[in-house]
Parts: C-alpha cells; sequence; structure tokens
C-alpha cells in the first residue's frame, strides 16, 4: 500500500509540475536535518529545534530547508550517492 502511495504521489507531482511549467528537482536527503545550514557541523535536531555548537539555535524545518536548497547545486552528490559517501564527502566526523 505505502508504495503504492508514494508511486500516485510521484506521478502526481510530474503530471502537475509539467501541468504549470515547473522543474522538479530529487535531491539525496541524507544529513539534511542533521547539519547546520550556516557552517556544516553535524548538530542536534531537537523536533522543531536545530541545535548546532556553534551557531546556536534555529528553527529545524528552516535550517533543512536551506541545506536542500544547497545540495541542488552539488554536482558529487546524487540520489544514488550512499549516506556513507555522503557523509564522507561533508566531511562529517
Amino acid at each position: 500500500m505505502s508504495s503504492w502511495c508514494k508511486g500516485y504521489i510521484d506521478e502526481r507531482i510530474a503530471y502537475k509540475s509539467e501541468l504549470n511549467n515547473v522543474e522538479v528537482t530529487y535531491i539525496n536527503p541524507a544529513y539534511t536535518s542533521q547539519i547546520c545550514s550556516e557552517c556544516g557541523m553535524l548538530g542536534k535536531r531537537n523536533f522543531k529545534v536545530f541545535i548546532c555548537e556553534k551557531c546556536g539555535r534555529k528553527d529545524a524545518d528552516r535550517n533543512a530547508a536551506k541545506n536542500i536548497l544547497k545540495r541542488k547545486d552539488m554536482k558529487n552528490i546524487t540520489v544514488y550517492t550512499s549516506v556513507k559517501n555522503v557523509k564522507n564527502i561533508l566531511g562529517i566526523v
């Protein structure tokens, strides 16, 4: 059932984006909610708050959204890059 829903949602996004002339870009989500969008350090997400030891507290969803936007331009991280390789590319220890 869940795979049917995902397939249906993917199909509807493709249909609506084409209908409205909107480009869809798929992003590898690995670590987008766990790293700071300002300094790139590994932080902690606690529900709606992201905590970075260097930069402080910020809205977790905005932080992740900024990381997703940055990831769009990273040619060395594709949708198919493994989580381990994403970690290595980002230099997360």
